[in-house]
């Protein structure tokens, strides 16, 4: 197909196919590449705090409408991940700012297939 002739001929010649919406974008994307061209990746790069406290906020927080109160919340009264992981969706409503819909959606995080089965 067209499309992987054009991304075999990006390969070969070491190339960036930057695709984009309209010419208004594409000039965007163009200006900022060039701004960014000679700094270090770490100016743009996420930065990801190392605390434990971090990475379970981190995980929690990509269930939908859990945030980072529900997640102390959750904290203090599991001790660990392991412990949230582990509580049923009735334990979970228990804890204060958690009604049944986010216990609901937590407990699945945790407990549903991740690929459905056919």
């Amino acid at each position: 197909t067209p499309l992987r002739e054009i991304n075999r001929i990006a390969v070969v010649g070491e190339m960036t196919i930057l695709l984009a919406w309209s010419l208004d974008e594409a000039g965007r994307y163009i200006e900022t590449l060039k701004a960014f061209e000679h700094r270090q990746p770490d100016i743009i790069r996420e930065r990801v705090e190392d605390t434990y406290m971090a990475r379970l906020a981190n995980s929690l927080t990509s269930i939908k409408s859990v945030n980072k109160t529900d997640v102390l919340t959750l904290s203090s009264n599991y001790g660990s991940f392991e412990g949230v992981a582990k509580a049923t969706s009735d334990e979970l409503s228990l804890c204060p700012g958690v009604g049944d819909l986010k216990a609901q959606r937590i407990f699945k995080a945790f407990h549903e297939l991740f690929i459905p089965e056919k």
